[in-house]
C-alpha cells in the first residue's frame, strides 16, 4: 500500500470527491499554524505544482499561486478541494505530484 492509499479520512472519500469534481477546477490549500512544518509542508506543494506546471498537467488548478497557510489547524494539512489529506505533513514532493494527479 503507497503512502497515497491512505491519505484520506476513509477509503471512499477520494473516489467521492473526484466523481463530484469531473472536469471542474479544484483548488489547494495548507492549513496550519505558521510553524516550520506548516511552511515546510507549504514549500512541498508549491514545488509539487510547479512540476505539474513544467509538465503541462495544471490547467485544472484554480489561483494555484495563491497557496497559502492560514492558523486554522495545530498541524499542517494539505487541503485539496474539500478534502483534508491525512498526515499530509508527511508527504514527500512526489507524493503531492502523485496525488494531484489522481484529482
Amino acid at each position: 500500500m503507497s503512502i497515497l492509499d491512505n491519505m484520506f479520512g476513509n477509503e471512499d472519500s477520494m473516489e467521492k470527491a473526484m466523481k463530484e469534481m469531473g472536469e471542474q477546477f479544484f483548488y489547494i490549500k495548507v492549513l496550519g499554524a505558521e510553524e516550520p512544518e506548516c511552511t515546510r509542508l507549504l514549500q512541498k506543494a508549491q514545488d509539487a505544482l510547479a512540476i505539474l506546471k513544467k509538465e503541462g498537467q495544471c490547467e485544472r488548478i484554480k489561483d494555484s499561486e495563491n497557496i497559502a497557510g492560514c492558523k486554522v489547524t495545530s498541524q499542517a494539512v494539505l487541503v485539496i478541494n474539500d478534502c483534508v489529506i491525512k498526515n499530509g505533513s508527511n508527504l514527500e514532493i512526489e507524493d503531492i505530484v502523485e496525488l494531484l494527479k489522481k484529482f
